[in-house]
């Protein structure tokens, strides 16, 4: 329990420290999710 709390607190951490790279992490992500949804259609 305490364990999921501090690697969330950690995320926080790091989505604070490093926004650019989040940023950058999460835009690649979305862009694969929406490039496999592309080539279901």
């Amino acid at each position: 329990m305490f364990k999921n709390e501090n690697k969330i607190a950690f995320i926080f951490l790091l989505f604070i420290l490093f926004p650019k790279f989040f940023h950058r992490f999460f835009r690649k992500l979305v862009y694969d999710i929406e490039e496999k949804e592309n080539k279901q259609e």
